[in-house]
């Protein structure tokens, strides 16, 4: 798929139907299927944005920026999809992903193609899903003992990150209903807090209300 246009999204997205259709999987098993297959080519491409100490974990954790590095050609004119991550842990990550064309499948695919690109294990859990009626898809990435160690040790710090910009995000819907977790801190700083992501060893991730910038964000407490 070429999003400067020259290949429509119907003739691509026929493409990937027609290959589950003959194959009798379904078209997400196949996205999947595709994602592994590119993650490796994808790796490649990106050649010295990527670090030589970076493992999957950390292509994972930075694959926003390295995305939008990569699609700086002033002919694309479709929005790359957006990858909100949050390093837990050494061996964990969360990723909010969002996209119109709800890609999930490949975005599956793309990380356990990255983990075997780097001969490693990674479990990955979804936790939320477009296609289930979620503004986003959430996803927990932990990388197996078995794996090898993360090269990188996440910041010791608190942060905020922000998800795409959506009416459905800013409108009724998961994202806005009451919180049903009375630990759950009503507000930080400036921002109220709608309701817990996730959580993991070393800290909590937050889903809470930017009122300034008119969207909603992730926040991480250590």
């Amino acid at each position: 798929y070429l999003p400067d246009g020259s290949c429509p999204e119907s003739v691509a997205t026929g493409l990937l139907e027609a290959v589950a259709l003959a194959n009798g999987e379904p078209v997400e098993q196949t996205q999947a299927r595709f994602g592994g297959w590119v993650a490796s080519h994808l790796i490649r491409v990106a050649g010295g944005l990527v670090e030589g100490s970076w493992g999957t974990l950390e292509i994972l954790e930075h694959a926003d920026d390295l995305i939008r590095s990569l699609a700086r050609d002033e002919r694309i004119s479709e929005a790359p999809p957006v990858h909100e991550a949050v390093r837990i842990s050494p061996t964990e990550l969360h990723l909010v992903y969002y996209s119109q064309r709800k890609l999930c499948g490949v975005a599956k695919g793309i990380m356990h193609g990255v983990a075997a690109h780097f001969g490693e294990t990674i479990q990955v859990d979804e936790t939320a899903c477009m296609h289930r009626g979620a503004p986003f898809c959430s996803f927990v990435i932990r990388q197996s003992a078995n794996g090898g160690a993360s090269r990188i040790v996440p910041s010791q710090k608190t942060a905020v990150t922000h998800q795409p910009t959506s009416d459905h995000l800013l409108g009724e819907g998961p994202a806005d209903e009451p919180r049903d977790d009375d630990s759950i801190p009503s507000q930080i700083g400036p921002y109220p807090v709608l309701c817990a992501l996730a959580h993991g060893t070393m800290g909590q991730v937050l889903l809470a209300r930017d009122d300034q910038r008119g969207r909603p964000g992730a926040i991480k407490i250590m």
